[in-house]
């Protein structure tokens, strides 16, 4: 009887090795698009994360300064009331400082008399990790014969690249301080407040965001 003869099985080494490179093509390019999609994801998740920061920032000033107020009929002569920013920089970005007197208070729970009129101020400090700075609100009610000083500081935001504060006149003249309490604009507050942050992303770029503020009692205010 007659022996057939085997059908030799396996591959070549050619054909391995042509395999192996098809292989590693599809690898790379699933991990690409993997490595691709991971960085789009976290990138939108910073992204959300510095325009809520922003947000809550730019509104919790705009809510100050709209009510803030610099006169007030029957007020104490011990009772001081104003607005006075400082135009300054700190490691070359502007860090204004910036208190006034405002009908903004935010009251806690069990913390006295309900008012509504109060100080507020807003500073910022150095982070400790490096990282930019951290922004700070002062508040304290009722107001007293210092209204630069005083009451509950407590931190709004961490990350936060620059804050600075520009002004408007009720001639429309742009200035970059303001001081009610001396000069030319004593006893006024000014028709426009603009008001520019940054905010660091995880990698330290900074976003830019601003808005503008008309104080409700200023001259153009109660005007319009």
């Amino acid at each position: 009887m007659r022996r057939q003869n085997a059908v030799p099985g396996g591959f070549t080494l050619l054909e391995v090795l042509v395999s192996m490179a098809i292989l590693a093509v599809v690898i790379a390019a699933v991990y690409e698009a993997f490595i691709s999609n991971v960085s789009s994801v976290k990138a939108a998740r910073q992204g959300e994360l510095v325009n809520q920061t922003a947000r809550i920032i730019l509104e919790r000033v705009s809510e100050d300064l709209v009510c803030a107020v610099v006169e007030a009929a029957g007020k104490p002569d011990t009772v001081k009331l104003g607005l006075l920013c400082e135009d300054s920089e700190e490691d070359g970005h502007p860090a204004d400082r910036i208190n006034f007197t405002s009908f903004s208070h935010l009251n806690r729970p069990g913390s006295g008399p309900v008012t509504d009129l109060c100080e507020i101020g807003y500073s910022l400090e150095k982070n400790p990790d490096g990282k930019g700075f951290i922004l700070y609100r002062r508040d304290s009610a009722p107001p007293d014969g210092d209204f630069l000083n005083g009451g509950r500081k407590l931190q709004l935001a961490r990350n936060i690249g620059s804050l600075n504060f520009r002004f408007e006149d009720s001639e429309g003249e742009g200035v970059g301080a303001w001081d009610t309490l001396t000069g030319e604009n004593r006893g006024a507050l000014p028709s426009l407040v603009t008001v520019e942050i940054t905010v660091l992303d995880d990698e330290e770029k900074e976003h830019f965001f601003v808005t503008s503020i008309h104080p409700a009692l200023s001259s153009r205010g109660e005007g319009e």
